[in-house]
């Protein structure tokens, strides 16, 4: 998704529209988020899917300046594949990005289709990615005191240790929706 840096970016209006459709083996959960990167309007609409144990989270921005698609595949809470390909007039990012794990090793594939670059390589460890962070996150139970490590991998193979402390907890409104802490 777009990566936040120097130039902030917010998504200040959220859930335009839920949808929530379940059974036994399979969920599926639609948001879409309204906002601004870069002062250029943005609507990214993100799907949490669960199907024969695994978790696929897919996060799209369409619009006149940024086709931006992430794939994040997670199995047991755990990166298995990722993919994303942006094409960004705001920014000048044009890529197609993979990342799929293998044990403790992670393979990478970095395409810069503007000046038709190609990249590979392998790190050690299991990085995940923003979209699979934002889900566990969702479905954590999260306490005051806990802490949250991760480590995100971001374009084109940096990985970032990040960590959360939850200090305290706040309910709050979304157009009207109560959303409990």
């Amino acid at each position: 998704m777009l990566i936040p840096r120097a130039r902030a970016w917010t998504v200040p209006t959220i859930a335009l529209s839920i949808c929530m459709l379940s059974s036994a083996l399979h969920a599926t959960e639609v948001y879409t988020y309204n906002g601004v990167h870069n002062d250029y309007p943005i609507t990214i609409t993100t799907t949490f899917e669960t199907k024969n144990n695994q978790n696929i989270i897919t996060a799209i921005v369409d619009t006149e300046k940024i086709q931006e698609k992430n794939t994040t595949i997670l199995k047991n809470n755990r990166l298995e594949m990722m993919t994303q390909t942006t094409h960004n007039e705001v920014d000048s990012e044009y890529f197609h990005w993979t990342v799929q794990t293998h044990g403790k090793q992670t393979s990478i594939a970095f395409e810069n289709t503007r000046y038709d670059e190609q990249f590979k390589t392998s790190i050690q460890g299991s990085p995940i990615s923003l979209q699979g962070l934002i889900y566990q996150l969702r479905n954590e139970p999260l306490n005051i005191d806990d802490v949250i490590k991760a480590n995100i991998i971001v374009p084109w193979k940096t990985v970032l240790p990040i960590r959360f402390i939850v200090k305290e907890k706040h309910p709050f409104d979304i157009q009207g929706t109560p959303i409990p802490a």
